[in-house]
């Protein structure tokens, strides 16, 4: 299980951006929770993975509905879905 920070949000898409603590690596989800996220909270979770997966909230310990959008990413890539 992987644990990555959040680093950018699009509330309008609720859509955010993740950079896993364990190498360069980023990755773009959606939310299909009615659950907050805002920027540098850390989940935990299969966070490469694309399509419907469930995450955890470090700091809120609550299971958190997505839908992986890109899968390992780099940070312009992700930068550039979360645009799309």
């Amino acid at each position: 299980m992987a644990t990555g920070t959040v680093i950018l949000i699009d509330e309008a898409r609720s859509r955010f951006l993740l950079r896993l603590h364990q190498a360069s690596i980023f990755s773009v989800f959606s939310l299909r929770s009615d659950v907050g996220i805002a920027i540098g909270d850390e989940v935990r979770g299969n966070l490469s993975a694309m399509g419907p997966q469930k995450i955890r909230h470090v700091r809120q310990e609550l299971t958190i509905r997505v839908f992986g959008e890109t899968g390992p990413c780099t940070e312009e890539q992700g930068v550039r879905r979360m645009a799309t």
